[in-house]
């Protein structure tokens, strides 16, 4: 038979819990903790419990990881953003059941990874070009005296890194490329008014020649970089790019760019034509009529997360709904 010392008190339960007693009282009308005697206040001016329920009640508070909030603090970014990058495959993250909610949890590890990954590598849409338009992000480059081939993997304000077939790295600037040369430049076309972005989520290859480094340089020179963006992991590329029609004139291009954008389409759709690839975004039009001051705050949440106030609404909805992009 159990005796009243081996039981805990509510104050006691409070502590061990590192809660109020008002939470350990919830916890009971919520049936996660249940007491020895239901009305064990009436008689000892306190709730009983036993040691091995608080201790089971402990074990589920315990957090599994950080939440998005807790790397949104870590990051210096919007809560939003960490969810985008959830969604999208860039930040790992699993979903487990903390105090009756389904929520993201990312392990210390994956923190840390994540955090080496982008100071090294992440590239974001203002910097995978520079400001004359010289050089931009896998920009491939011949040198006709030694008949090698490479290709641009980092830029910087006005020069950039090269690296050749054979793994050499060679900075390129305004004064000196190293008798390399590109056949493809840039353009600042006009911006593309369409609505919303088709993206596109590809590995990231090894081989500077491989296909998917070619239909990103393609759809860059033809889209214009106003109207694409780019952001690069160690192992992963995301690039977006504004609804639009791509002409391609060559037949193998054209074959090797099919497969490769069919393949890694994320959100909107690729249409094959017999003149080129159209690619059409999937946005529709939702009216929607919110008081002044939730619009205001919508839009202050929306620029710290660096996004539009319909890619912020729409990411919003999309998290609440939990809907794919592809559904």
């Amino acid at each position: 038979m159990s005796t009243h010392s081996q039981y805990i008190k509510t104050k006691e339960v409070a502590e061990i819990l590192k809660v109020t007693v008002a939470t350990v009282y919830k916890y009971v009308k919520e049936k996660k903790l249940k007491p020895v005697y239901e009305d064990s206040w009436q008689i000892d001016e306190t709730l009983l419990f036993r040691p091995e329920d608080v201790e089971q009640l402990k074990e589920e508070l315990t957090k599994p990881g950080y939440t998005t909030g807790d790397v949104a603090k870590e990051l210096g970014i919007h809560p939003t953003t960490v969810a985008i990058y959830i969604k999208k495959g860039i930040l790992k993250a699993e979903k487990q059941k903390y105090q009756g909610r389904e929520l993201y949890f990312i392990s210390e590890v994956e923190l840390k990874n994540f955090k080496d990954r982008t100071k090294k590598t992440r590239s974001d849409s203002k910097q995978f070009y520079t400001r004359d338009l010289t050089y931009f992000l896998f920009q491939s480059y011949h040198n006709d005296s030694t008949h090698d081939f490479g290709r641009i993997v980092e830029v910087n304000d006005n020069d950039c890194t090269l690296v050749t077939l054979t793994g050499k790295e060679i900075q390129l600037s305004q004064d000196s490329t190293h008798g390399f040369k590109s056949q493809y430049k840039l353009i600042d076309k006009p911006y593309n008014t369409k609505k919303g972005y088709v993206k596109f989520l590809f590995p990231k290859p090894l081989n500077i020649s491989h296909a998917i480094y070619e239909t990103i340089e393609q759809l860059l020179v033809a889209a214009g970089p106003q109207n694409c963006k780019l952001t690069q992991t160690e192992d992963s590329i995301l690039f977006e790019i504004k609804p639009t029609f791509i002409e391609i004139n060559d037949v193998d291009l054209f074959t090797r760019m099919s497969t490769i954008l069919k393949h890694g389409v994320k959100e909107g759709e690729v249409f094959i034509r017999h003149d080129g690839i159209f690619l059409k975004g999937n946005l529709v039009p939702l009216t929607i009529h919110v008081p002044k001051n939730f619009k205001e705050q919508l839009k202050k949440n929306a620029h710290k997360a660096d996004m539009t106030l319909e890619e912020y609404g729409y990411t919003l909805m999309k998290e609440r709904l939990d809907i794919k992009s592809d559904e």
